[in-house]
């Protein structure tokens, strides 16, 4: 009702256009809630080199790992970084292992573990991992606008 009075159409309209731009991903709903209550309390960062060609190929499989958090390509020798939310921090051996497995054209450079998430999706987390504020992301702002916004 909210969405249809926003774009000033009735709601059967709005309901349509919504159900059509979620069945197609062009968007999608997402709820955002405290790792640690979720059951994922511990991260690991993780710096990979891959060969250029394979970039794309690998960073869709890992995205595709319900532990995956985000994952990204990069310029130089590590140039995928994934980040992974896990049960307990010694699972990352677990997560290592299948990566050498299941992407053998992987090289694992670095790992560290994510002592504290300060920020997720804009919003500003306190140590219990909870939103305290929300700081809006500008993507079309110029780099050094959003550093001042920080």
């Amino acid at each position: 009702r909210d969405l249809a009075t926003e774009l000033g159409v009735s709601e059967q309209p709005a309901k349509r256009r919504l159900t059509t731009l979620t069945r197609d991903g062009v968007i999608a709903l997402r709820t955002d809630f405290t790792r640690g209550e979720g059951g994922w309390p511990a991260q690991v960062a993780l710096w990979l080199g891959v060969d250029d060609a394979c970039v794309d190929q690998v960073g869709d499989e890992l995205s595709s790992w319900p532990e995956t958090r985000f994952c990204l390509a990069a310029f130089g020798p590590a140039n995928l970084f994934l980040e992974a939310q896990l049960h307990r921090l010694d699972e990352h051996d677990a997560l290592l292992e299948r990566i050498r497995t299941r992407l053998p054209e992987v090289t694992i450079i670095d790992r560290r573990p994510v002592l504290r998430a300060v920020k997720s999706w804009g919003r500003v987390l306190d140590l219990a991992g909870h939103a305290t504020t929300v700081v809006p992301v500008d993507p079309w702002a110029e780099p050094s606008a959003q550093a001042a916004d920080r």
